[in-house]
């Protein structure tokens, strides 16, 4: 009986222990069951996460594909402006260095047409100095009557153009008063010639023959010489308005087409800097020349044909005095002495 108690009791031992032991084993399978909930839970959690990391991955990779792409188009048009850039830079030098050797040759020529502007000024300096020295001599010639004229000087051959202009218009005025002064000579010698009949009849009734005929001796060489005067008159203001006209038309014709070319030269001097922008060359000299006033050569010419006309008329009223009273009267008288 002992022993069957003692078997018992084992068998409740083991029973107790087994009990324990599936205790045990059922909390700690309660546990694991716990923790592999967990850990599935947190599996499931990775797995998302890691499917949205793949998802972003794609994208970021798609982005950087794009990226990619881009800065290659980017080198791509890059490389082609720099090519660009370097075409135009070489075709820019190419031009500068043209328009550089073109602007040089324009300032030679510049500085050529200046020496040649000066030696045209010169020369035409020069024939104005002989047209005044011409018409000088003509109003010396033409002995005005009025003794208060002051003596004409003339301008140096290094004078200005305007003052030669000015001494030239001068001395045409001089010529001008002294062939107005011819004619008030020929209207009181007409104003006188009308007189003579009454003293011729005078003289007639006085049978003072011999003066009479002295004063018309008179008379008619102080009209021949006045004829002869107005002869050479025409004859030297024809010869030197031919002359001097065409002279004075081709000078002035000369100074304003180099007016003209050196306004272009200098526009042209102009639009070549800018298109340099700022290139370093160096500016066309200036000159402070002028050419001549082509107004004071027009009314020189205008006052010269206005002289010429005077002159006509003076002749003409000269010939029909001459002819007319002078002779009527000489014939007169004759035809009394007879």
């Amino acid at each position: 009986m002992h022993l069957s108690q003692k078997s018992r009791e084992l068998c409740k031992d083991v029973e107790e222990k087994e009990r324990k032991i599936l205790e045990e084993q059922t909390y700690k399978e309660r546990g694991l069951n716990q923790q592999n909930k967990s850990l599935n839970d947190k599996l499931e959690c990775l797995n998302c996460k890691l499917s949205a990391l793949y998802t972003e991955k794609l994208g970021i990779e798609k982005d950087l594909e794009n990226i990619e792409l881009k800065r290659e188009e980017e080198k791509k048009i890059r490389d082609e402006n720099e090519e660009k850039l370097r075409t135009e830079n070489k075709e820019i030098l190419s031009n500068v260095e043209s328009l550089q050797l073109e602007l040089a040759h324009v300032i030679s020529k510049a500085k050529d047409l200046s020496v040649e502007f000066e030696h045209k000024e010169h020369c035409f300096t020069n024939t104005i100095s002989d047209v005044c020295h011409k018409l000088s001599l003509l109003h010396r010639n033409m002995r005005p009557l009025s003794s208060d004229l002051r003596s004409f000087t003339f301008p140096a051959s290094q004078s200005a153009c305007k003052k030669s202009l000015a001494e030239l218009t001068e001395i045409s005025e001089l010529v001008s008063r002294a062939g107005n002064e011819i004619l008030s000579e020929v209207v009181r010698l007409r104003r006188d010639a009308r007189k003579r009949p009454d003293f011729m009849s005078t003289l007639r009734s006085n049978s003072d023959a011999s003066i009479a005929s002295e004063e018309v001796k008179m008379l008619r060489t102080k009209l021949t010489d006045k004829d002869n005067e107005l002869q050479h008159l025409q004859k030297t203001m024809n010869e030197w308005k031919d002359s001097t006209t065409q002279r004075l038309a081709k000078k002035f014709q000369e100074e304003l087409n180099l007016q003209v070319e050196r306004k272009i030269s200098q526009q042209r001097n102009d639009q070549l800097r800018q298109m340099l922008n700022g290139a370093k060359a160096p500016d066309p000299p200036t000159y402070q020349h002028k050419p001549p006033n082509p107004t004071n050569g027009t009314s020189t010419v205008k006052l010269l044909c206005h002289l010429q006309g005077r002159v006509k008329q003076l002749r003409t009223e000269n010939d029909l005095l001459r002819s007319s009273s002078f002779i009527s009267e000489l014939t007169d008288h004759r035809n009394h002495e007879g």
